[in-house]
């Protein structure tokens, strides 16, 4: 047997493209080669084999990042900005979400009962801008005073909003909202709302707590509009 592989370059001895005619030793594939041959096929391999797997990783790579951008489209395409009330409290939590059910659920377990007012498609831009738009009411973290501003909003953007979107989760009837903004009327006057702690009168008629409880739930604190805050005070989370 001869080898049947052919010569890449020429010389004095032979042309490019002429069959190397050699005596066989070794066989890969269906191809014979002699000794020259076959070193320049197991140099081939081996190069081959040292870059094939960083191409691989390359291409595994560009796999990844384009599953991750898929992944945060299809996370942006279901992320919802909602408006939950907390009963206990009057407080309002603006915050944001692509799993409302999870994230619900895990709330209503630290918080107690919770009702959804308010609820449309966003991400983090639109729940940073109804923080801006209601920092005069904010409280904490994520949490806000039940104000007429703030109710009349949820209101006017529940009438706006479009029918039938199923990505949404279930929202309490708009009554329920035009009967907070009715309590809210009525809270206007500063004595009426007092905290739940016993303690001082503040120079607005407010019931302040004389200490401190660490031990307390912070959020047992209810509503009252006379609640001094900075002017410096930013809404957060």
């Amino acid at each position: 047997m001869t080898c049947t592989a052919r010569w890449a370059t020429g010389n004095g001895a032979h042309r490019a493209g002429d069959p190397c005619g050699e005596p066989a030793t070794e066989r890969v594939g269906d191809s014979d080669l002699c000794p020259y041959h076959f070193g320049r096929a197991l140099d081939w391999f081996y190069k081959r084999k040292i870059e094939l797997p960083e191409q691989r990783q390359r291409e595994h790579e560009e796999s990844l990042q384009r599953a991750a951008e898929a992944r945060r489209l299809a996370a942006e395409a279901r992320s919802i900005v909602y408006y939950l009330h907390r009963p206990a409290d009057g407080l309002i939590k603006i915050g944001t979400s692509t799993n409302h059910k999870t994230r619900f659920s895990k709330l209503r377990y630290e918080h107690g009962p919770l009702r959804l007012l308010l609820a449309y498609p966003g991400t983090r831009e639109e729940e940073t801008a109804a923080h801006g738009a209601f920092a005069a009411a904010h409280v904490t973290g994520e949490w806000f005073r039940p104000e007429l501003p703030l109710l009349r909003a949820v209101l006017r953007m529940r009438a706006n909003a479009p029918k039938g979107d199923t990505r949404l989760p279930a929202q309490v009837p708009v009554a329920e909202i035009k009967a907070l903004i009715k309590a809210a009327r009525k809270r206007r006057d500063p004595v009426t709302a007092t905290l739940t702690a016993t303690g001082s009168m503040d120079s607005n008629g407010q019931e302040w707590p004389s200490e401190p409880n660490c031990a307390s739930d912070q959020h047992s604190v209810h509503w009252s509009p006379s609640l001094p805050r900075t002017t410096d005070q930013k809404a957060g989370g």
